[in-house]
């Protein structure tokens, strides 16, 4: 009897448990670190024009030694990390002593100065070249300062970081019991600040060459808080601080096409549209989104001599309508394992919908890229690994027929499809990495080309003839096939075949595809 009591109680207490966290609000936890450092052991972009002397016994480091993520506090060996640990002070993500705008200090760190000008007194600081320690900086609004200098300056304002960094005085933190790790409560307003409008930055580890160089550069230029991964939660910790803002924000989304996609799918779900902008640091092996908006077709592509160059380039880029498609797929529930399998799904398309080789393409890619033998991770890798499926495709032809295994109806008019390996649906005037369709018939078709953007609530749809067509577009020495121009697609698959949404493939059993305009996001695009 006693035992059955107390297994009892345990089930009650298992069941309590799950329901506390799986319904509990999602919540934004906040390090906890007074001085201790986040430690790598390589140098970043932001670094790579300044000789590094170590902060504690100022020896010169190498590309050996150990630099803070946070601050750029500099150590050229184990033993001067731990003093650093105990001695220098680090961003911290939250201010314990409630200050404001108004009585907000700087944090200071002697020497490795990137500028020589002091911004008292506009003088030179004397030896910044030679060997050693000299000068001051501060490591939120980055001036500089003569050492007798900074002692007149005590106030700091952000500097150009004012409009999109959150401060950490705004910062308010604490723990509850269903998180009881120190976590994000609220961000206070700014009154005195009148343009603030704080930026996000979201990266995605596994894009392009799993470079976390970006990361590392937003997390000295603003703070700490407002740098967050994609690998571990997704976007909602990112969109959960936007949430808690007083303020709209500009989300920079680190990544490629699927990225975006995912973040924007998110701000749906979580109906932020209005709330947030989103900007594009191009990190993918695609980019078409990027490339529509100006932000380039890889990372250093826009403008990005420096951080704050790019910060700027997000500061003044302007806010435009991106259309957002609903995919919706019916299957027939009359065949029992169908009805047991799949259920019908609504999906959003930003850039573009494909059906035929160039998803299948892009599948083996996927599937190659997952595989535990990809060990080195490369844009250029990527690049060939595409050729090698594209130029696989050339003599397989693994969809040669797909006009007998489709239905395409435009605008309630069923097609007579022409012999293609694919239909492409575009939103945007680029695939493929930056192939612009609508753009190559624009010779023989004006009015079709001018009449497109990206927030007209109408979708073209094109046709493809073979791998080797692709290869073709992709230098521009043909055009594709012109099927037409709709604010509605319906697509009835016969068989299963490959398809992909905004560059993330998977293969679909028959079913009827719906596609439609949904609603609108809000972009940034670069001037």
């Amino acid at each position: 009897m006693e035992f059955n009591l107390i297994v009892l109680i345990l089930c009650m207490l298992v069941i309590l448990w799950f329901i506390l966290h799986y319904f509990a609000k999602p919540t934004v936890p906040i390090s906890d670190r007074k001085k201790r450092h986040l430690w790598k052991t390589s140098l970043s972009t932001f670094d790579k024009d300044v000789l590094l002397f170590c902060n504690i016994c100022e020896h010169l480091t190498s590309q050996f030694s150990f630099f803070c993520e946070y601050c750029s506090v500099a150590c050229d060996k184990i033993e001067c990390t731990k003093i650093a640990d105990q001695s220098i002070r680090c961003k911290q993500q939250r201010d314990r002593n409630n200050n404001n705008a108004s009585s907000n200090k700087h944090l200071y760190l002697k020497g490795n100065l990137s500028d020589t000008v002091c911004s008292i007194c506009k003088s030179e600081i004397d030896g910044v070249h030679d060997v050693g320690i000299h000068g001051t900086k501060c490591i939120w609004c980055f001036k500089s300062f003569h050492d007798s200098c900074a002692k007149n300056d005590l106030i700091c304002d952000f500097g150009q970081l004012q409009n999109v960094i959150i401060p950490p005085f705004s910062v308010k933190a604490c723990r509850t019991s269903n998180a009881p790790k120190l976590h994000l409560k609220e961000i206070t307003p700014i009154p005195e600040w009148k343009n603030w409008e704080p930026l996000i930055v979201i990266y995605n580890e596994a894009s392009g060459s799993n470079d976390h160089e970006i990361a590392t550069l937003f997390r000295r230029l603003l703070n700490p808080i407002q740098v967050i991964s994609l690998t571990h939660r997704g976007p909602t910790e990112a969109l959960e601080i936007i949430k808690l803002c007083p303020v709209k924000c500009r989300l920079l989304v680190c990544g490629g096409d699927g990225s975006v996609a995912w973040c924007l799918n998110t701000i749906k779900e979580m109906n932020l549209d209005d709330k947030v902008s989103v900007a594009i640091c191009p990190q993918g092996t695609g980019n078409d989104l990027s490339r529509v908006l100006n932000w380039g077709s890889e990372t250093y592509s826009c403008d990005f001599e420096t951080p704050f160059t790019f910060l700027d380039n997000i500061i003044s880029a302007e806010t435009v309508l991106l259309d957002r498609w609903q995919i919706e797929m019916k299957y027939d529930h009359r065949v029992p394992v169908i009805r047991r399998l799949h259920h019908d799904k609504k999906l959003f398309m930003y850039n573009y919908c494909s059906i035929g080789v160039d998803a299948l393409v892009t599948l083996n890619f996927h599937k190659a890229r997952d595989s535990a033998f990809y060990v080195i991770k490369s844009k250029i890798i990527n690049k060939l690994l595409y050729f090698i499926y594209g130029t696989q495709q050339v003599i397989t032809q693994d969809c040669d027929g797909l006009h007998d295994h489709v239905e395409v109806v435009i605008d309630g008019i069923k097609q007579e499809l022409p012999e293609l390996q694919s239909v492409i649906m575009l939103n945007i005037d680029s695939w493929g990495a930056g192939c612009k369709l609508i753009d190559m018939i624009k010779e023989t078709d004006k009015t079709f080309a001018e009449g497109h953007s990206i927030d007209d609530g109408q979708i073209e749809v094109f046709g493809v003839s073979s791998s080797f067509h692709i290869a073709q577009l992709q230098v521009g020495l043909t055009k594709p096939l012109k099927l037409g121009r709709a604010k509605e697609v319906q697509i009835r698959l016969k068989k299963i075949l490959p398809i992909q949404i905004d560059g993330e493939p998977h293969f679909e059993i028959p079913c009827q595809i719906t596609i439609s305009k949904h609603s609108q996001a809000r972009m940034l695009r670069r001037k």
